[in-house]
């Protein structure tokens, strides 16, 4: 997928769009819970790939992975806020 790209930048926006335009954004339509959150969080990035469907959480952990894999050093944190009585996801890449 990178072979053509000659630097760093472009290896991130390749990988990044790939994840874009061939991931569905696809999310449960019940009401987000803990459970809801686990459940998203440990799906790995095989099965992500394999189903082509996610939502944001499975996306952004597809797309860590891809770029783990080429050998960027990469992190994901998550805080989970509650506000107002409703669950607010706030990602960091």
């Amino acid at each position: 997928m990178v072979k053509e790209c000659k630097t760093d930048e472009e290896k991130i926006h390749k990988v990044m769009n790939y994840v874009a335009n061939n991931i569905k954004y696809q999310t449960k339509s019940l009401r987000l819970n803990a459970d809801y959150l686990w459940d998203s969080l440990i799906l790995d990035a095989n099965a992500i790939l394999k189903k082509r469907a996610g939502d944001c959480m499975q996306k952004s952990v597809l797309f860590i992975s891809m770029l783990s894999a080429l050998g960027f050093k990469t992190k994901f944190a998550m805080w989970i806020l509650m506000v107002k009585n409703h669950i607010r996801v706030i990602l960091w890449l």
